[in-house]
């Protein structure tokens, strides 16, 4: 009876897998767990949000833009070093023509096009030159000045998107809108003030 509760001998143990026994992990694959965790948390939350936080599709596509947008700031000012604006905004460019296609056909978008009115046509390419001429200086500003203070100043566009969406589309202007407005503004004079 006593030899049912006894110990297991040494001998035994040694031959059991013991998480303890594992060698530590490094400095160099801590600093990348370490790294690691930030990204899991933001993209784990942004996965269940929708489960967790009942939203429109459109929001989570929203915070999805903001989330890959500032992404690509700070990865296309480390990518230009030693190199110009323009030819990094060219490879840039091409990756997005390229992904826009594939996710043209995945999502077999290309059926609308013969919808598509002479007046979306002309719109839709004024869209194209606008996004062209805002990257441009986008990618040169970045060159030269800091990405944090560019990408911010960056964001007054949501000015003039608000005030041309109240003129040309005749979207309300709530109070909300005019408050984060006004927020947005406070904040470009705060990092243009010298």
């Amino acid at each position: 009876m006593g030899g049912r509760n006894a110990p297991a001998s040494s001998a035994s143990l040694g031959n059991t897998p013991n998480a303890c026994s594992l060698p530590p992990p490094t400095f160099q694959e801590q600093g990348r767990l370490k790294n690691s965790i930030p990204i899991g948390l933001i993209l784990t939350s942004i996965a269940l949000s929708p489960t967790l936080i009942p939203m429109p599709n459109w929001v989570l596509y929203a915070i999805l833009s903001a989330l890959f947008a500032g992404l690509t700031g700070v990865l296309a000012k480390g990518g230009m070093k030693g190199i110009s604006a323009d030819l990094g905004l060219a490879i840039r460019t091409a990756v997005v023509l390229a992904m826009v296609v594939v996710n043209l056909f995945m999502w077999k978008g290309v059926k609308d096009l013969s919808v598509l009115t002479p007046r979306a046509w002309m719109l839709l390419i004024a869209s194209g030159l606008g996004t062209t001429l805002s990257w441009v200086c986008y990618y040169r500003a970045m060159k030269d000045g800091p990405v944090s203070y560019v990408a911010t100043i960056d964001k007054g566009s949501l000015l003039v998107t608000l005030l041309l969406s109240f003129l040309f589309l005749r979207e309300p202007i709530t109070g909300k809108l005019l408050l984060g407005a006004g927020l947005v503004t406070s904040g470009l004079i705060v990092l243009a003030w010298k």
